[in-house]
This record gives structure tokens, sequence and C-alpha cells, in this order.
């Protein structure tokens, strides 16, 4: 019935403004108008018409919206990088649910076995020949492990200026040796494949505050204007490290954020 009374009242509405057009018209033309001024005002009287119909209409079919609508409940909130971490792993578990088939070793670096091995295990002060993949996570990762990677450097497959088949001997916890694969490669068998989460801090980034200071404001007129060179944060010294000019650049441009190693245990000591 309300919508229906609506309905009607909008009608009769039509009607009455339609009469007052024509009123309008004919009174303008009394007065010798020209057409575009007659056309101009017979426009504007039906949009206002046409306007007024709309918005009856907006009344009878249109829903409120929910109670809660834009409301959000309690959020929990990270104070610190450590947190942050905990709350996005956190949260990526419920996304994911068990799409996900990663682990987490006793250092607390995030790892997956792309391939089971048979031989003996690695152990967390061992020496093991490895050969390996540095990479670029995809976008479509679901927890940073799987899909596809986008290569940065390797050893031991030829796709660099390596030979294939050849292999870097490594002890587990040396300080030389990049922290995650330290952590990451315990409890892997001789002939097994794994793919090790490397954070900027467990990989090749320095300590804090190692970023170089650039000074641009006498070039460009400002003074003490400064820029930070992050690639002077980079730590070649650890192993496994890129041994050409090409790694050297890609690895430059993403150490500072997460990034792959797949490791293989070729043998164990």
């Amino acid at each position: 019935m309300e919508a229906g009374f609506l309905w009607g009242w909008s009608l009769g509405d039509r009607a009455s403004s339609l009469r007052n057009t024509r009123r309008t018209i004919r009174c303008v033309s009394q007065h010798h108008p020209s057409r575009r001024d007659v056309l101009i005002t017979g426009i504007g009287v039906f949009a206002g018409l046409y306007t007024g119909s709309m918005s009856v209409q907006a009344l009878v079919k249109g829903s409120a919206p929910p109670q809660d609508y834009g409301k959000r409940g309690p959020q929990e909130r990270a104070t610190n990088m450590e947190e942050a971490r905990r709350l996005g792993e956190s949260r990526e578990a419920e996304m994911f649910g068990e799409s996900s088939d990663f682990q987490v070793g006793a250092s607390g670096d995030r790892y997956r076995d792309v391939q089971i091995g048979s031989g003996k295990s690695v152990g967390e002060a061992g020496e093991v020949d490895i050969r390996y993949r540095v990479l670029k996570a995809g976008k479509r990762s679901a927890d940073g492990l799987t899909g596809e990677g986008s290569p940065v450097f390797s050893y031991g497959y030829g796709e660099d200026d390596d030979k294939e088949g050849s292999k870097l001997k490594i002890r587990v916890g040396d300080a030389e040796v990049v922290p995650a694969l330290s952590g990451g490669i315990v409890g892997m068998k001789e002939g097994g494949i794994r793919r090790i989460r490397v954070l900027p801090e467990r990989g090749w980034r320095k300590s804090v505050g190692c970023e170089k200071s650039i000074d641009v404001g006498t070039v460009v007129g400002l003074p003490g204007a400064s820029l930070n060179e992050t690639e002077s944060c980079m730590d070649l010294s650890r192993l496994p490290a890129p041994s050409t000019y090409q790694g050297v650049r890609k690895l430059s441009r993403r150490f500072d954020g997460t990034l792959i190693l797949e490791v293989e245990a070729v043998q164990v000591f």
C-alpha cells in the first residue's frame, strides 16, 4: 500500500508539473521570448520533474544498510617488528588455512621441503655441500615460499658463470653464512631440496643505521637535503654470495626485502 501510494503521488505530481510547464511556456510566449529561451525553460522544468520522480522511487526500492555496517571490532595492534611479523603470520594462516604447508625451525626461520632426502641429516654445526638458487617470491605466493620465483643468483646449476654440478661447502652456524641458511638447513637430509625464507635481517642486510647519507642539497639547491644509500647496507661477505656483476646488481635491488633460498643438500659430512 505504501509503495502504491508513493508511486501514485509521483504520477499525480508529474501531471501537475506538466500543467505548470505548459502555463510557464504560454506565459513566457506572451512576452515574445526567443525559441532558445522557451526551450531552456522547458528542459529545466522537465529535469526537475524527472529528478523528483527518481527520488520517490529510491525511497521505495532502496534498502537500509546492515546495522553494524562500517563498524570494526577490536583489533590486535603490533608495537614492534616482531609482533607485526607474528600478527601477519597469524592472519596469513587464517586466510590460507591448510594451503600453506611450511614449517618453522628452532631459529624461527620458515621453510618448506620441496624434496625429502634419504641420506644423513644436517646437524647444528655440521658441514654440508650445497647447490642453491636465490629467488624473489612471486606476487601470488601464499606463504612466501610457494609458487614461481624470479631468479636473483644461483650456484651449481650452470645458470650464471658457474659450472653445472659445482658445490659450495659451508659450516652451519659460521658467522660468514647467512643466518637464515644456518637456521633453516638444520635437519635437512642429504639429497633433499628445501626452500628457506630469508628476511632482510636474516640475510644480507647489515645492522640498522648502516646507510650512508648522500648530500644532494648543493645539486638541487636545497641546503641540508640528503638521501640514504641503502646499498651500503648489503653484506657480500656472507655466504652464499653472487659471483657475477649482474648477480650483485640484482641482489642490491632485492636484499632489503624477503627472498627465497632454495638449497639442495648434495653431501653431508
